[in-house]
């Protein structure tokens, strides 16, 4: 679907370090009528270290139920925190081994 449709259309935006695709969607001919749109979306560090995310949306047959929501619900998003290779003696030194056994 990457420069084929909806806002990436005949544009092909770069997905990874804007240097390269290598985040896709792949459809068969029977479903590339139902999509609506597909972009790329801007990179956001909280989701990813390189890569940019894909907004893909689908028209369905489905007719919305009056007893469920018409969207998802909102959930904050949380940043993950970056890894500090400085840090990883003191990473390894607080791994518990009888605890890993444990789990």
């Amino acid at each position: 679907m990457n420069g084929r449709v909806g806002d990436d259309a005949y544009i092909g935006n770069l997905t990874c370090r804007d240097a390269s695709v290598v985040d896709y969607c792949i459809a068969s001919l029977e479903v590339f009528p139902r999509f609506l749109n597909f972009k790329v979306l801007p990179f956001n560090e909280c989701y990813s270290d390189v890569n940019c995310g894909l907004h893909i949306s689908l028209k369905t047959n489905l007719k919305p139920s009056s007893k469920a929501p018409l969207s998802a619900p909102k959930t904050p998003v949380m940043c993950r925190p970056k890894w500090e290779s400085e840090f990883s003696e003191v990473f390894k030194q607080n791994i518990n081994p009888g605890r890993v056994e444990e789990l």
